[in-house]
């Protein structure tokens, strides 16, 4: 058969384009030769270049009778559009006017569901519904997320001319695990934190790859699990936790010294093992000579008396600990003057108190 072209052309009255819409053709070939319609194939140069070899064949002529072919809602013609008839092989197959395919049809929320829709030949408009009331009029592939859990229908129509095509999807969406480890934390202990991921059955992974569904904190850190279940759905949090053992000050303590030592350091009287603190007077009437910063007492210059300080060691994540230490300072004792007394034989009974330095204590 040799290739002749046509030209399609249809305008209004006042010489404006028209949109042919779908047109039957009909074309004889009688004294062509005998054809069979699925080796007739109509062919329009829709990128105007001149060639048909760089455009796809449709095929879809019915036999009306006298070797005369129809082809029937043809909407490949448009205004100035050459087109022509052509024999295909008998083998020829028809491209589809376009190829869809979704990656996966079960998806976890705030993941995308990604639809192809490859067109051989583009349509007029596709209109896209994803059963949660987001529309789009995108041509081609497209993703979409959804934020809630449900069975969707996907839809989108696909309109050509004389033909409007639906292409159906039903989409699964899985709600997400929850995972929650609970706020930050801050622990006066030497016992482990046991942390819970929940979700029984599911997949765990903590921050150091171990897999069980609880783990035990023993230190301060950052730790992370990620939470797979069995639709593949996954979650995960962070905590930071810091963890601190209890502080001691040491024991109370009550001492008695002699007002004739000149000082006391009262740190070689705390208990063993304290941490470092720092030491403060609470006496009711204070010694005005004690050093706060070396916690050292200034006995010669401090009066007889009871005085309270109290050495407190900061607690970090723990509550602050305090010891209180009692100093008595007391008075020297005196006994007097030595003295010496001559008495006779025949004197008898003498009272050696009536020999004392006025003002001494008692004493034996």
């Amino acid at each position: 058969m040799s290739q002749r072209t046509w030209r399609a052309s249809e305008k209004s009255p006042l010489g404006a384009t028209v949109d042919l819409g779908c047109l039957d053709i009909l074309r004889g070939l009688t004294g062509l030769g005998n054809y069979v319609p699925s080796e007739i194939a109509i062919i329009a140069d829709l990128d105007n270049d001149g060639f048909f070899n760089d455009e796809i064949p449709f095929v879809g002529a019915v036999n009306i009778g006298g070797n005369i072919f129809e082809f029937t809602n043809t909407f490949l013609l448009q205004d100035n559009i050459r087109f022509t008839i052509a024999l295909v092989p008998s083998e020829f197959v028809q491209p589809p006017l376009y190829t869809t395919s979704i990656v996966d049809t079960t998806v976890c929320i705030y993941d995308s569901i990604i639809i192809n829709l490859n067109f051989n030949l583009l349509p007029l408009s596709v209109q896209w519904d994803f059963g949660d009331l987001a529309v789009s009029n995108t041509v081609g592939n497209i993703a979409h997320i959804y934020s809630n859990s449900g069975n969707y229908l996907v839809q989108a129509i696909v309109q050509y001319p004389c033909h409007t095509h639906i292409v159906d999807y039903n989409v699964t969406v899985f709600n997400i695990p929850i995972v929650d480890l609970g706020p930050d934390t801050v622990l006066c202990s030497t016992n482990p934190f046991l942390l819970d991921a929940l979700n029984p059955g599911a997949t765990h992974i903590w921050q150091d790859n171990s897999i069980l569904q609880t783990y035990s904190a023993t230190a301060s850190g950052t730790y992370f699990v990620e939470v797979t279940d069995i639709n593949g759905c996954v979650n995960s949090d962070t905590l930071d936790i810091s963890i601190g053992p209890p502080v001691s000050a040491g024991n109370d303590s009550i001492i008695i010294i002699c007002n004739t030592i000149a000082s006391l350091d009262l740190n070689q009287s705390l208990s063993a093992g304290v941490g470092p603190g720092v030491w403060s007077e609470t006496s009711a009437v204070p010694s005005l000579s004690f050093n706060t910063t070396l916690g050292e007492l200034f006995i010669t210059f401090a009066l007889s008396g009871s005085y309270s300080f109290d050495y407190i060691v900061a607690g970090g994540f723990c509550p602050d600990d305090t010891s209180t230490m009692v100093i008595n300072i007391v008075a020297q004792p005196d006994a007097g003057s030595n003295s010496v007394l001559s008495i006779c034989s025949s004197d008898g009974l003498v009272d050696v108190n009536t020999l004392l330095s006025t003002n001494v204590g008692s004493g034996t």
